[in-house]
C-alpha cells in the first residue's frame, strides 16, 4: 500500500492517527504516542507535550498495544486495591538467578536435590543485604526471586533447620566443591580468624591473631585458584591450631594435588620450612631484604643481562641461586626502586629524626627487591614464581571481601553445624561475588565501581505487578543504565 498523500508516511502507519496522538518513525519502526497541547508562557505559544507510547504499528499486525499502555488502560478501567499491587526488588535478582545457572545450580541440584533452592536464597541475602537469619524471610518477601527460583519464602525456622541439615552433610559440601577444581590448577592456601563466642562450638576457642586478640574464633582456611582467580575450598579448624599441618589436611580433603603454600614474609624460619618439607608440601617463602640469604651482589649490573621479563607492562630483572637444598629468586622492579628511593628521599627532608642519608646509603641495594625461597623446580621458571607470589594479593584481597562485602567477619551461630551451613553460603555467595568482580576487571572498570557498587545499582531495577499476571519493569535511572551497559548486563 502506498504513501498517505498528505503524508510522507504509508497509509496503513497513518490511518491509526487519531486526534491527541501523533506518529513517530524510530529506526525504520512506527510508533503511535499520545500527546496534549498546552501553552508556553516563555515561548509564548502553545508546544505539544508527550503522555507516553500507545503501541506500534505494523503493516500486517495494525496497532499493537504495549505493555504500558494496556496496564494504564487497566488501571483507568478500575484502579484495584493496594493489596493486589506488589513493588519488587527484581535487578540483582534477576542477575543472581542467570549467574548460578552456569555452574553453581547443576552442582546444587546434585548434591543438595532438596534444598537448592533455598540455599540461592540465602545467598542472595547474604550478597545484597548481609541479612543476619532471622531478616531472610523478609527480604526475600521483598524480592522477585522467589517467583524466579518457583518456591515459596521460607520463615525462620525453615532457614534455621536448613543451615543445620546442609552442615551436617560436609561430606556433599566437599563434593560441590570439588566440581570446581581443577588437577593442573596451581592453588593458593591461606587461612584467617573469624570470631565466634558461642560455647555451643567446639571449634571456638581463644587464639592469636594478627589484631592482638585472645577472644574465642575459628580459624578459616581457603584454597583459592591461581588460574580462575575464584575460591574453590574451605575448612574450619579450632581457633587454638595453627600447626602447617591444617594446610596439608585441607588439601587432602579437597583432592587438589598440585597446590603451592604461599606465606607472607613473617612465616619464614627454618622450624616451618622443616615442616612443610616433612609435610611434602610445594612452597613460595618470601625473604626479609635483611635477611642474610640473600646476595645482592648478584644484581650488579643486572640490567645489563637478558634474565627478565615482562610483567603487566614493566619488565622484571632476576637472578636465580642455590640455598640450603632449595632455590632462592632474587628480582628487581626498576620503577619501583625509583619509587622507593624518591620516597625514602623525601622522608629525610620531613622526619631527618628517623632517615638519614647513611641508611639510606645501606637500604640502597635492597630497594625494589623481591627475594622469593621455594623448594620445587616444577613450580615454574622465575617468571612463574614471581606471578604466583603476586597472586598471594587476589587471596588477601579475597578475605578483605569476605568480610566486607558479605559482611562474614564474625559469626553468630550457637550450633556447630549450622555454623557449617552458614560458611556454606558464604561460600557460594563468594564465588558469584568473585566472578562478578571478573566482569568489572574484564572491562576494566575496578578504578570507578566497586562490586558493591554493581549490586546496588542491580537492586534498584524493581518489578511492579498488578494482580497475579500483570507485571512491568520500572524506569531505570542514567547512573544504573551506565553500570549495565557498560557491563554488557541487559535485563529488560
Amino acid at each position: 500500500m502506498g504513501k498517505s498523500k498528505t503524508s510522507p508516511h504509508p497509509e496503513w502507519a497513518t490511518r491509526h492517527r487519531v486526534s491527541g496522538t501523533e506518529l513517530k518513525k524510530i529506526k525504520g519502526g512506527y510508533y503511535l504516542y499520545k500527546v496534549k497541547s498546552t501553552y508556553d508562557p516563555v515561548l509564548k505559544r502553545s508546544r505539544k507535550v508527550s503522555l507516553g507510547i500507545i503501541g506500534r504499528i505494523t503493516e500486517k499486525g495494525g496497532l499493537v498495544p504495549s505493555d504500558k499502555s494496556q496496564l494504564k488502560a487497566k488501571l483507568a478501567a478500575g484502579t484495584p486495591s493496594i493489596a493486589r499491587i506488589w513493588d519488587k526488588e527484581y535487578g540483582f535478582s534477576w542477575f543472581l538467578f542467570q549467574e548460578v545457572q552456569k555452574e553453581i545450580l547443576p552442582a546444587l541440584k546434585q548434591h543438595f536435590p532438596l534444598d537448592w533452592s533455598l540455599i540461592v536464597a540465602m545467598v542472595y541475602c547474604r550478597m545484597l543485604h548481609q541479612a543476619p537469619l532471622k531478616n531472610i524471610p523478609f527480604f526475600l518477601s521483598c524480592s522477585s526471586l522467589p517467583e524466579l527460583l518457583e518456591v515459596d519464602c521460607p520463615d525462620e525456622g525453615t532457614v534455621s533447620q536448613l543451615l543445620r541439615r546442609i552442615g551436617k552433610e560436609r561430606n556433599n559440601i566437599v563434593r560441590y566443591m570439588q566440581g570446581f577444581g581443577e588437577q593442573d590448577d596451581c592453588v593458593l592456601v591461606d587461612a584467617t580468624d573469624i570470631a565466634c563466642n558461642s560455647s555451643n562450638i567446639s571449634l571456638s576457642q581463644k587464639g592469636y591473631n594478627s589484631d592482638m586478640n585472645f577472644e574465642p574464633q575459628v580459624t578459616l582456611l581457603y584454597i583459592y585458584s591461581a588460574k580462575k582467580h575464584r575460591p574453590l575450598f574451605f575448612r574450619l579448624v579450632p581457633g587454638n591450631i595453627k600447626d602447617v599441618s591444617i594446610l596439608k589436611n585441607a588439601l587432602v580433603e579437597s583432592g587438589i594435588s598440585n597446590a603451592v603454600f604461599i606465606s607472607d614474609k613473617g612465616f619464614y624460619s627454618e622450624a616451618n620450612l622443616a615442616r612443610l618439607d616433612e609435610l611434602g608440601m610445594k612452597y613460595i617463602i618470601p625473604l626479609r631484604r635483611d635477611n642474610s640469604a640473600i646476595n645482592y651482589e648478584l644484581l650488579k649490573d643486572i640490567d645489563t643481562k637478558t634474565s627478565y621479563f615482562n610483567f603487566r607492562k614493566r619488565y622484571i630483572f632476576y637472578v636465580s641461586y642455590p640455598h640450603g637444598g632449595k632455590q632462592i629468586c632474587l628480582f628487581i622492579d626498576g620503577r619501583l626502586k625509583e619509587d622507593e628511593k624518591t620516597d625514602y628521599l623525601n622522608r629525610i627532608t620531613t622526619l631527618p629524626e628517623k632517615y638519614s642519608t647513611k641508611k639510606y646509603q645501606e637500604k640502597i641495594k635492597s630497594m625494589g627487591t623481591i627475594a622469593l625461597l621455594h623448594n620445587r623446580s616444577e613450580i615454574g621458571k622465575p617468571e612463574d614464581i614471581y606471578e604466583l607470589y603476586k597472586g598471594r594479593g587476589e587471596i588477601e584481597q579475597f578475605f578483605d571481601c569476605y568480610k566486607n562485602t558479605i559482611d562474614a567477619y564474625v559469626s553468630h551461630m550457637q550450633n556447630e553445624d549450622a555454623l557449617h551451613g552458614w560458611m556454606f553460603i558464604n561460600h557460594i555467595a563468594m564465588q558469584i561475588t568473585y566472578d562478578l568482580f571478573e566482569k568489572l576487571k574484564t572491562k576494566k572498570l575496578t578504578k570507578h565501581h566497586s562490586i558493591r557498587d554493581v549490586i546496588l545499582h542491580l537492586s534498584q531495577v524493581r518489578r511492579v505487578q498488578v494482580n497475579e499476571t500483570d507485571y512491568y519493569i520500572s524506569e531505570i535511572n542514567k547512573l544504573t543504565k551506565n553500570i549495565l551497559s557498560k557491563l554488557k548486563i541487559s535485563i529488560t
